[in-house]
């Protein structure tokens, strides 16, 4: 049932009181008058406020100044509205359709009052039950650091904002140790604070459980601590002190200090952990402070002393205590120093002693004697040595006589003392003290002291002292001698020749029964035998020897007190060092052998080989064997005799001076102008040298080791002494039979044959390279075959000629060989290469034709040495050849029988027409007359090319000629001038009237020639042109 709420009122309005919130209600309205109502208004529909939200909740967080706010929906609301409001009346709101809704950007530190309140179109409902907050703390600021050098607190302050009703100070050290304060107040002391370490401060504020975020982090440096683990040391040899430490945190830099005790200052500043002192006082304890910098607090100090390095010692004083050789040192005390260490150094270096006190003087033993030594003090401490003292010298006693040697002078009662020389000492003093108890005494500034009137048999010690001003040395070791009993007398010796021993007789003596017999010789080690009797037997004697002998008792010791000396002489030796040297004379080599001093003569005998045997009886020492045979081996024996001996022979060999070579013969080589020397070998030869002697006297030789040689340089056309001589590389034979010779010319080379018809006469034409000699003539030599017949031979000779060429008819179809010998007046030569070489053929034989004039076959014998034939019509005015043929007959037409000509032909040339031909009867005619043309076209001479130029490029040659009437062609030829042997010249057939030839030799001379030619004749060769081609190509 609905609630019904009323009002009343005399106005146009009146106020409705307790409707129910969020409620719809329909008002309506009556009018009251008289007690009678009216009728209702129309309805009018009204909506009340809405009901305030329900169990509100509120949420805030400590990291940060938001709230979240939730409700429960009330009715009539249609959104809501939260409300924060704080003390000063500031509102942040938040308008949401939602039941829950956060609001941001709230003040740190402030309280506020939340609440909801529900909306409608109209209204805003009453508010929510308030729910009061108070936000994160804000964050505390102006953080200040105030840190006390002398006490090490930190007083922290800051300034804060809104409601913080506690602080939370936090200081944390780099070492990671954290200190916390704890207050109410704006500011915090901090105790306890470590040296040398940056702490890291932050502040918070707290409500409740509720901390702000921390303070920006202030840093701040505590007082640097006090320098540790701090040493200091000495550099002694520098004076010098060095004092290091541990580095600290926060240290900027080090400070030390120290300070002497005279005020002597020095100081040092570095960023390092160490620090030097240069330049400290010696003897002195220096106060150190190190003192740690930061810039802000500088009272962190260390102290310590250090010792600097001892003064050195003064007024240094050494004296010898020469009873013990020994030194005492003294000195004036030294700064600083709490022991004293003195050093003495031979002036050589070689020996160094010391000794140590804390006081002020110490003692030198065990010093080495006669030394000079240099003395100096050091002071010292627990770690450093002073500078050294000035240097004092002082000598120790001399050294004891060294060397000493005792010798008994027997023959006049005497010993002699002798030592080395001690430059240390003034004089020496020597004693020597008999069994007996006797003393004599000898002073000496030498090296010799003599007792003399001694008795023999007796005994001494002697010991010597080296004395310098009063300071004797230790006495030398004792030296006994004795003196020993009278000499023997009656000394009788025997040596034998196939001996070593001697055999020494003697009187015995009474006084004793032991003898020692001794034998010395120059350079040898004395020998010597025992006996109890009167003789003893020497053994191991040495031949060639003077052997001095003497016998004693076995107590004596003094040579000069021995019996007499008795000398021999012992067998000779086998002459040694036997020489034998060649002289290379005829007389013979010369022996030498060592001396030996006991011989009297030597005897030499020399056999040789072919039993042929000399001998030299000689005085001395070397002898010379004439008339030995030469080239013989030769043993050679050497004696040497004595008084009544005669020792072994002494051998050797030898060989004596070659034979000279014998049959010497002499070839020549023309080629090289060298001649061949062979000769028959000599006894004892090794080597041979041949000479040739000109008869001017000049010399020419060659060496060989067998039996040929050959002498080269040679000068041709000269006339030579050749002989030979041997050697056994040591000596020469004489030599041989000399055998006189010339050195002939060579034969002629390069030959030049050709054949040239003339006047219709084969001629032989040659010519030849002249030989290099003086004075050469020449000899053409012909062997040949007519028609190459066996039994036709001919032989045909030249006379001697001047010049290098020859000429001579030579007959047809003859086969020859042609030589040329040079002479001079040094001999002749034989023969050149033979040049082989045919004539032209004759004319062919038997001519005859068959068949007619029309048609005929023409026919003849065969012409020795011809190669074709050739068939010519001489009936006009020129010659026409018919036929050509290797054959012996030819067909031909039309021809007249009385004009017909038939010649043969080879490689030379071509023969004389035939004369004669026959053939069929009734058609036989006289020859025509004009056949006789044919010899006179074929001897018919061409003319003479005429070189008109020579010209050179580098290595072409360009040739030019007028060119010759009837010729086909040209024979050119190209000879150099300077050419080797079995050299061809350039050989070139040429039509025109030029040539060019290219590839000559560079700095090579060419003659040149040019013949004109037609195929059955040549004219002859033009006089030589020559030039030379240049360097290079």
């Amino acid at each position: 049932m609905a609630d019904h709420h009323g009002c009343n009122s005399s106005d146009t309005y009146c106020i409705l009181t307790g409707l129910n919130c969020g409620e719809t209600a329909v008002i309506s309205v009556v009018t009251v008058g008289r007690g009678c109502w009216s009728k209702p208004s129309l309805p009018l529909l009204f909506q009340s406020a809405p009901c305030p939200p329900t169990q509100l909740h509120v949420d805030s967080s400590c990291d940060s100044n938001n709230i979240s706010v939730s409700w429960q929906a009330s009715h009539g609301s249609v959104s809501y509205m939260v409300v924060a409001e704080n003390e000063q009346g500031q509102r942040w709101l938040c308008n949401t359709s939602s039941t829950s809704c956060s609001i941001a950007g709230l003040q740190c530190g402030q309280q506020y009052q939340v609440y909801v309140v529900g909306v409608d179109e109209k209204c805003i409902g009453d508010k929510s039950n308030i729910e009061e907050i108070t936000t994160a703390p804000c964050v505390p600021w102006n953080i200040q650091n105030d840190l006390d050098c002398l006490s090490g607190v930190l007083n922290i302050t800051w300034q804060s904002t809104g409601y913080a009703p506690h602080f939370h100070a936090s200081v944390a050290s780099s070492k990671g140790d954290v200190s916390m304060c704890i207050t109410d107040m704006h500011h915090c002391i901090v105790q306890g604070m470590q040296c040398g370490l940056t702490y890291s401060v932050t502040v918070v504020s707290q409500v409740d459980a509720c901390n702000s975020s921390h303070s920006p982090i202030e840093q701040v440096a505590t007082v640097p601590c006090v320098p540790q683990m701090v040493t200091a040391e000495m550099l002694c040899s520098d004076n010098m002190g060095v004092v290091s430490w541990e580095e600290g945190e926060g240290v900027s830099s080090y400070m030390l200090q120290a300070f002497g005790p005279s005020g002597h200052q020095i100081e040092c500043n570095n960023t390092k952990s160490s620090c030097q002192l240069p330049h400290m006082r010696c003897g002195q304890l220096y106060n150190l402070t190190v003192t740690a910098l930061d810039g802000r607090c500088d009272n962190s100090q260390s102290y310590l002393n250090l010792q600097s390095v001892p003064c050195r010692p003064t007024d240094v004083k050494a004296s010898l205590q020469c009873h013990s050789n020994s030194v005492a040192v003294t000195w004036k005390a030294a700064s600083g120093a709490v022991s004293y260490h003195a050093v003495g150094v031979t002036s050589d270096g070689t020996h160094q002693t010391e000794c140590n006190n804390t006081m002020t003087s110490c003692k030198m033993s065990e010093l080495q004697c006669g030394q000079t030594y240099n003395v100096s003090v050091f002071g010292q401490d627990e770690s450093c040595s002073s500078v050294e003292s000035e240097t004092i010298f002082v000598q120790t006693a001399p050294c004891p006589p060294q060397g000493v040697i005792v010798d008994a002078v027997c023959d006049e009662g005497a010993m002699s003392v002798s030592w080395s020389h001690n430059p240390d000492a003034h004089y020496f003093h020597v004693v020597a003290a008999s069994h007996n108890g006797a003393r004599l005494y000898c002073n000496s500034s030498g090296t010799v002291c003599t007792f003399e009137n001694l008795p023999c048999g007796d005994s001494y010690n002697v010991t010597l002292v080296s004395v310098r001003n009063d300071c004797e040395s230790e006495p030398s070791p004792a030296v006994e001698i004795h003196s020993g009993p009278c000499a023997l007398t009656s000394i009788n010796t025997v040596t034998q020749c196939n001996s070593d021993s001697i055999l020494v007789e003697w009187e015995m003596s009474n006084e004793t029964s032991f003898y020692i017999v001794t034998a010395e010789g120059h350079g040898q080690p004395m020998i010597s035998c025992n006996s109890t009797s009167s003789s003893c037997e020497l053994q191991d004697v040495r031949c060639d020897m003077h052997y001095s002998i003497t016998v004693s008792a076995s107590s004596d010791k003094c040579s000069s007190l021995r019996s007499p000396p008795t000398r021999i002489k012992t067998v000779p030796c086998t002459p040694n060092n036997l020489t034998v040297m060649s002289t290379c004379e005829d007389n013979g080599p010369m022996a030498t052998w060592a001396h030996s001093p006991v011989a009297t003569s030597y005897l030499m005998t020399a056999v040789g080989k072919d039993g042929h045997t000399e001998n030299c009886n000689t005085s001395v020492n070397n002898c010379t064997l004439a008339d030995l045979h030469c080239g013989q081996p030769y043993n050679l024996s050497v004696t040497a005799r004595g008084d009544n001996c005669t020792s072994e022979p002494s051998a050797a060999s030898f060989t004596t001076v070659p034979c000279p070579p014998s049959t010497l013969t002499v070839d020549f080589e023309c080629e090289d102008i060298a001649a061949i020397l062979t000769w028959t070998s000599a006894e004892g030869a090794v080597k041979y040298y041949g000479r040739a002697q000109t008869m001017e006297g000049e010399i020419l030789s060659c060496d060989s080791a067998d039996n040929s040689c050959t002498i080269k340089g040679l000068q041709c056309g000269g006339m030579y002494n050749f002989s030979v001589e041997a050697s056994d590389s040591f000596c020469n034979s004489s030599l041989s039979a000399p055998v006189e010779k010339g050195a002939a010319p060579c034969a002629p080379t390069a030959l030049d044959v050709r054949m040239q018809k003339i006047d219709q006469n084969d001629w032989l034409m040659s010519s030849w390279e002249t030989v290099n000699c003086s004075g050469v003539e020449y000899l053409v030599e012909i062997f040949g075959r007519i028609q190459d017949n066996s039994q036709a031979l001919m032989s045909l000779s030249s006379y001697w000629l001047s010049v290098p060429y020859f000429e001579t008819l030579m007959p047809c179809g003859t086969t020859y060989n042609l030589t040329v010998r040079s002479r001079n007046s040094a001999g002749t030569s034989k023969p050149s290469r033979a040049f082989t070489g045919v004539t032209v053929p004759c004319a062919p034989m038997n001519v005859q034709y068959s068949g007619s004039s029309q048609s005929a076959v023409l026919s003849w014998e065969a012409s020795v040495l011809a190669t074709s034939y050739s068939v010519y019509d001489v009936s006009g005015e020129g010659i026409v050849v018919l036929c050509t043929t290797a054959g012996l007959s030819c067909q031909l037409t039309n021809f007249s029988p009385g004009s017909i000509a038939v010649t043969a032909s080879n490689a030379v040339g071509e023969s004389l027409p035939s004369s004669n031909m026959t053939g069929p009867v009734g058609t036989r005619r006289k020859r025509h007359l004009r056949a006789s043309m044919i010899h006179a076209n074929i001897d018919k001479a061409l003319g003479i090319p005429n070189i008109l130029n020579v010209a050179l490029n580098g290595v072409s040659i360009h040739v030019r000629w007028t060119p010759v009437k009837d010729a086909t062609e040209y024979t050119l030829i190209m000879v150099e001038e300077q050419r080797e042997q079995h050299y061809q010249p350039r050989v070139r057939i040429v039509e025109g009237s030029f040539y060019t030839e290219t590839d000559l030799k560079p700095s090579t001379t060419y003659c040149i020639r040019l013949a004109a030619r037609t195929p059955i004749s040549q004219s002859n060769y033009s006089r030589p042109k020559c030039r030379t081609t240049g360097a290079s190509k």
